[in-house]
């Protein structure tokens, strides 16, 4: 897992985003740290597909040799679409409650499955995605239905609202909370 976190910084550190520039700080300061809590599980849909797609950014071939060793999840206990509940997944990495324990930065990958739109929503951290397997289009506040490759780095500030379709490949993601990351804070559009 050090080496997905430790390549994912450096990644980020190519950028000249503040944001960018303090999450790769926070992950920089977990080397050492031990992973605990329960082992992971068996893969979602689309997830070996996305690791191997061609075009895929290198960082796929580095989660490959952690994404079975995590458990992937759905969001749930809130009232998410109908047309998006079922239709991604996601693993935390680093976090308060992930394998790697954090108080100020939450790390992970994020699954959104083949023509799948996921609706505006917003939180209070701010958000950093790294593609590293498919195209999607990408929307926030004052920029629309933009196609993001493998390889971008896509920012959503404290409350941006931000939406995300994917079209007839399924997208695998890197993202990284910093700020606020009170997931409580966390609102969604209907569809």
């Amino acid at each position: 897992m050090h080496r997905l976190i430790a390549a994912f910084a450096d990644e980020l550190r190519r950028h000249s985003l503040p944001a960018a520039l303090t999450a790769a700080g926070r992950l920089d300061a977990l080397s050492g740290l031990r992973a605990e809590g329960a082992p992971g599980g068996g893969a979602p849909p689309h997830l070996d597909t996305a690791l191997v797609a061609p075009g895929a950014h290198p960082l796929a071939a580095l989660l490959a040799t952690v994404a079975r060793r995590v458990p992937w999840l759905e969001v749930s206990g809130r009232d998410m679409p109908a047309g998006f509940r079922g239709r991604y997944s996601y693993c935390d990495i680093v976090g308060p409650e992930a394998p790697i324990r954090a108080p100020d930065v939450c790390f992970g990958a994020y699954l959104q499955f083949p023509d799948t739109w996921y609706p505006f929503h917003w939180h209070a951290a701010e958000e950093l995605y790294f593609p590293v397997s498919g195209t999607a289009r990408w929307s926030r506040d004052g920029i629309s239905d933009r196609p993001e490759p493998p390889g971008t780095l896509i920012r959503h500030g404290s409350r941006e609202r931000h939406a995300t379709r994917t079209g007839a490949e399924p997208l695998l993601a890197l993202w990284v909370w910093i700020g606020d990351l009170d997931f409580a804070s966390y609102g969604i559009d209907p569809e």
